[in-house]
């Protein structure tokens, strides 16, 4: 028993160190620094652009203008809005996806298989790029936020505003208590950004390098095909939208999309080792 709980110990303090060095590498990474500041930049914009022109015209706030109803994915009708939205698979892949590629392709990947179980590496790497990719989309809404927060009066939304349409996924949680609604958003917007990095990291296969970047955003946008055969609430790009511009969106489908994608990339991630071993 003691050695068991000498091996579990040993394992998970190795799993941490990796971890680490994971993090460090990818936060010191300049492409996750500049998809970060292109992010920021861009809930930047939407605010100067579509908040700032109209903090005069409604100086003590309102239900139709406050930090709920405008932050940069709930205001639907800004370009702005619609670009984030676009670009969230862009902005969670291209800072750590192609580690794993690049690893495997350069010997580093070798390297660290003489020192630490190969296990404890794809396990570090998957944590890690997850973690980062859902990083890299939950910034800029917290900076828009943060704009919002400072310079616009938290009123609450109201239900009877024209200007809004009826939610069908936690309208009460908006109405009542935005700020969870907000906590909501943010979680699903982070877990949907690690997991579009998952299927870039799961594509180190492809022998283009771009491949693995582009393969995130090839699967993101294959799902607009659901808006052609009518049922637009598939679409990650409509109920990532905190406004739900599209009827019939509901938790249960979202998490069901969710496991299947994560599910499919796990299963790519853990079959491609043998393609590692010819590399």
């Amino acid at each position: 028993k003691v050695k068991v709980i000498f091996n579990i110990t040993f394992m998970v303090g190795t799993l941490i160190n990796l971890l680490k060095l994971d993090f460090k590498r990818a936060i010191y990474n300049k492409r996750f620094l500049i998809v970060v500041l292109i992010g920021v930049l861009l809930s930047v914009a939407h605010f100067f652009m579509e908040v700032f022109p109209m903090i005069n015209v409604y100086e003590g706030g309102s239900a139709i203008f406050n930090p709920f109803v405008k932050w940069i994915i709930y205001d639907d009708f800004s370009i702005y809005a619609l670009i984030f939205l676009l670009t969230l698979p862009v902005l969670a892949s291209i800072p750590y996806s192609d580690s794993y590629w690049l690893d495997l392709n350069s010997g580093f990947a070798k390297n660290v298989y003489t020192r630490t179980k190969k296990s404890n590496y794809l396990i570090s790497r998957y944590i890690t790029n997850f973690i980062i990719g859902g990083i890299c989309v939950v910034i800029p809404l917290i900076a828009s936020l943060y704009l919002l927060f400072i310079t616009v009066p938290a009123v609450t939304p109201s239900i009877f505003s024209q200007t809004d349409r009826a939610k069908e996924m936690f309208c009460n949680i908006f109405y009542y208590h935005p700020y969870i609604y907000i906590l909501i958003y943010l979680f699903m917007n982070f877990m949907f950004g690690g997991l579009y990095a998952s299927i870039g990291l799961s594509s180190r296969f492809y022998k283009n390098r771009f491949l693995v970047i582009g393969i995130p955003v090839l699967s993101y946008l294959s799902m607009y095909i659901f808006e052609i055969a009518g049922m637009p609430q598939l679409v990650p790009a409509k109920f990532l939208s905190a406004y739900q511009s599209v009827l019939g969106i509901n938790i249960t489908s979202i998490i069901t999309i969710f496991i299947t994608l994560f599910v499919g990339s796990l299963i790519l991630y853990v079959a491609g080792e043998k393609y590692d071993e010819i590399i």
